[in-house]
C-alpha cells in the first residue's frame, strides 16, 4: 500500500475570520477490476479492444465534475487549478492496482455550488499501460502532457514501447522503423492528444480523462461548507480502455504494427466513453 501526503491552501471565512486551510481529507484510490486480472481482448468490427492488466504513472489532478456546469467541480487530489497548471508541475506516483491512501486538503473554490457529479476528470502527466499481445507483456507509456524530468523528455501525445529485448521504454522512430532511446524526428504520436485545445479552457495543457461514476455522486456544498473532514474512495473500473486500430488479431505483430496502431478508446468513441469508470462514496464529516 502506497501513502502520500499532499498540502494545499485557501482563504476561507470561518467564525469571522479569514484563515489560510484546507477542509483535511482522507483519499483512497484503487482498482478492484484490476486486482489479479489478466488483459481481455475484445473484437470490433476493424480494431481491438484490449483491457489492461494494469496503468500506473504520474497524476496531476482528479475532480469531481459537476453536472451541467461547464466550470465547476471538486479537485480531491492533486493540483487546485488543474485548467491552468504548467506542464512543469508536481506529479504524483499511483498504482491502479496498488491502493493509494492519500491526506489531503480539499479547498472550496470561491462561488462552488455542488450538485450532481455524474464523472470525474483526471489528468496525468504520463500512463503506463500494460496489455498481453501474442502472449507476451507489454507496456505502452503515453505522455498526457509535455514532460522533462531527467532524462524522460515527452511531447503531450507520444507513445513510447517497451523493446523486449532490453526491456526499457523506448520511442519507436516511424522513419526508420527502430526503437530510438532519443525522442527521434518522427516519433510515434496519437495527434488527437496531441492537438487537443479544450474550447472552454484553452490554456489547459493536460489531456483530460473523463471518468464515468457509476452510480452518481451528489456533493452538498452547504455540508462542504462546514465540514470537519472529508473521506473518500475512488475505486476504478477498466475495461477496453485500448483500441488497436485496423488490426484483428495480435498473433505475429510486429513493433511497428503494435505501436502504430495504438490509440485510447475516448480518442475513438469520444469523451462520452473512456474506458474507464469508478464507484465513489464521498462521507462528509461535521
Amino acid at each position: 500500500m502506497l501513502s502520500l501526503s499532499l498540502a494545499f491552501a485557501s482563504c476561507k471565512e470561518k467564525n469571522g475570520n479569514s484563515q489560510t486551510y484546507g477542509i483535511p481529507t482522507t483519499i483512497i484510490l484503487t482498482s478492484s477490476s484490476l486486482a489479479g486480472h489478466s488483459t481481455s481482448h475484445k473484437e470490433l468490427t476493424d480494431s481491438l479492444a484490449l483491457t489492461p492488466y494494469n496503468i500506473n504513472g504520474q497524476a496531476l489532478s482528479l475532480l469531481f465534475a459537476t453536472a451541467s456546469e461547464d466550470d465547476e467541480g471538486l479537485v480531491i487530489f492533486g493540483d487546485f487549478r488543474p485548467d491552468i497548471a504548467p506542464s512543469n508541475s508536481t506529479l504524483y506516483p499511483f498504482d491502479f492496482a496498488d491502493q493509494l491512501v492519500v491526506n489531503s486538503a480539499v479547498i472550496l473554490k470561491p462561488g462552488y455550488v455542488g450538485g450532481n457529479v455524474e464523472h470525474m476528470v483526471d489528468m496525468f502527466g504520463y500512463i503506463d499501460i500494460y496489455v498481453t499481445v501474442d502472449m507476451a507483456d507489454r507496456r505502452f507509456r503515453l505522455a498526457l502532457s509535455d514532460y522533462d524530468i531527467g532524462s524522460d523528455t515527452y511531447i503531450r501525445g507520444d507513445v513510447l514501447l517497451e523493446d523486449t529485448i532490453s526491456g526499457d521504454l523506448r520511442f519507436y522512430d516511424l522513419d526508420n522503423y527502430v526503437f530510438s532511446t532519443a525522442r527521434p524526428n518522427n516519433p510515434c504520436t496519437i495527434e488527437e492528444i496531441r492537438d487537443f485545445l479544450d474550447p472552454i479552457r484553452p490554456n489547459m495543457v493536460y489531456y483530460p480523462l473523463n471518468v464515468f461514476l457509476d452510480p452518481n455522486i451528489y456533493l452538498d456544498a452547504n455540508e462542504l461548507q462546514t465540514a470537519s473532514s472529508i473521506d473518500v474512495v475512488v475505486d476504478f473500473f477498466v475495461e477496453d480502455f485500448v483500441i488497436l486500430e485496423n488490426q484483428t488479431s495480435t498473433q505475429d505483430i510486429s513493433d511497428s504494427a503494435l505501436i502504430n496502431s495504438f490509440n485510447i478508446t475516448q480518442n475513438i468513441v469520444g469523451f462520452g466513453n473512456s474506458g474507464l469508470t469508478a464507484a465513489a462514496t464521498v462521507v462528509i464529516n461535521q
